[in-house]
C-alpha cells in the first residue's frame, strides 16, 4: 500500500483538460485544493476538466495503490474551444 502526489503551480492562462490513458489504482485530481476528479482502479481513457488555470493555479494528481502493480500516465491538454466555421459539405 502506498500513495504518491504530483503537484505543479503556474500555467499559461487557458482552459485545460487532463487525460489518463492508464492508471493503476485510484486517481484523484485537485485544482487549488478542491477535488475536481476521482476515478477507481484501472479504467482507461478517463479524462478530467480542470477548467481555467493561470500563473497562480496549483494542480495536484494523487495516485493511491492498493495491491499489485502500480502506474499512471497522463496528458495535460489545451481545452480551449476555438471558433470555426462549417461548410456545406461538413456535418456535426
Amino acid at each position: 500500500l502506498f500513495a504518491v502526489s504530483f503537484k505543479r503551480t503556474g500555467f499559461p492562462a487557458g482552459m485545460y483538460l487532463m487525460q489518463f490513458p492508464t492508471h493503476d489504482d485510484n486517481v484523484s485530481v485537485f485544482v487549488n485544493g478542491r477535488q475536481v476528479f476521482s476515478v477507481g482502479c484501472c479504467n482507461t481513457n478517463s479524462s478530467a476538466t480542470l477548467g481555467q488555470l493561470d500563473a497562480k493555479s496549483t494542480v495536484e494528481v494523487r495516485l493511491a495503490e492498493g495491491f499489485g502493480g502500480a502506474g499512471i500516465t497522463w496528458n495535460l491538454v489545451d481545452g480551449t474551444i476555438h471558433a470555426c466555421s462549417i461548410t456545406g459539405t461538413q456535418t456535426i
